[in-house]
């Protein structure tokens, strides 16, 4: 065990992910390292310490003041090592690459999860990840590594929301139970006739697990003819630009795909809500596969 001891200057606020990510680059080596960092804006010299443990060439965070668990780092590991092939990306985009990920991280009640692409990072939620079951687990460590193979194969081109997120959960498997109940729920109160401009509008609706819900579908509308799956799609993205990888592809722009999205893609969805005392048993067979 190593410890290495940072100050803040000036006054100013340390970001601790920042030292630990930095930490990480530089004692690859080590198999748990304890860094202590001072959080305190001024001139308190409080301190906090954050273990990292590193297991195959990832990194796992654990907060302040709680013990290191392994097991929980190896059961976050399995799920890393089911996800790092992304389908619809080359085969070695990120399979090789060393991913940090936060076990201990306030986040947003809405999410399941963050990801930093530029920095190969994944931030699951303090506490509440650990009740998951383990195929929830994998389900969200798939998409949060769908983001970041995206973002490694993509570059920091200007990508609409619907391509980053429609990817990252159609990359994860097959729409959950919970997420087609959501399109379902949703569709009650929308008129058939008129497109929702869901995917082009400016203004979101819903919550963030119903906009990835119908970007995901979205997604899976254009792979009909498997141009996303075989790679094909986001290679002409990454070279051309997306206009040009819609019109190429397949022929249409984005406000035409849109509508006939609208009015034929989501009709499955449209036949009344699903058995709900299904879904957990659903969604288990489809995030094992």
């Amino acid at each position: 065990m190593r410890t290495r001891a940072f100050g803040a200057r000036g006054g100013r606020r340390v970001h601790l992910m920042a030292f630990a990510e930095r930490a990480l680059r530089v004692i690859a080596c080590a198999t748990i390292l304890t860094l202590t960092v001072a959080l305190a804006p001024r001139a308190s010299t409080a301190q906090a310490a954050v273990s990292v443990v590193v297991l195959n060439r990832h990194s796992f965070i654990f907060p302040a003041g709680s013990r290191v668990d392994s097991a929980a780092a190896m059961r976050v590991l399995g799920a890393i090592s089911a996800a790092t092939k992304v389908r619809g990306l080359p085969a070695n985009v990120i399979a090789n690459s060393s991913v940090v990920v936060s076990l201990g991280t306030d986040i947003h009640p809405d999410v399941d999860a963050v990801s930093y692409e530029d920095r190969l990072l994944i931030v699951l939620p303090l506490r509440r990840w650990a009740a998951w079951s383990n195929e929830k687990l994998i389900r969200v460590v798939r998409h949060e590594v769908g983001h970041l193979g995206f973002g490694v194969f993509i570059g920091s081109a200007s990508i609409p929301t619907w391509l980053r997120e429609g990817f990252a959960e159609w990359s994860a498997g097959e729409l959950t139970c919970e997420y087609e109940t959501l399109i379902r729920l949703d569709l009650l109160g929308r008129s058939n006739r008129e497109t929702a401009h869901l995917i082009s509008g400016s203004a979101p609706r819903g919550s963030a697990q119903l906009q990835a819900a119908y970007f995901a579908t979205f997604v899976e509308f254009l792979d009909r003819g498997r141009a996303v799956s075989d790679g094909r799609f986001l290679d002409t993205v990454r070279r051309r630009g997306l206009s040009f990888a819609l019109e190429h592809i397949f022929g249409s722009s984005l406000s035409s795909l849109e509508a006939d999205w609208w009015r034929s893609h989501l009709d499955k969805f449209r036949e009344g809500l699903p058995q709900l005392g299904n879904c957990q048993r659903r969604d288990e067979t489809a995030s094992g596969h």
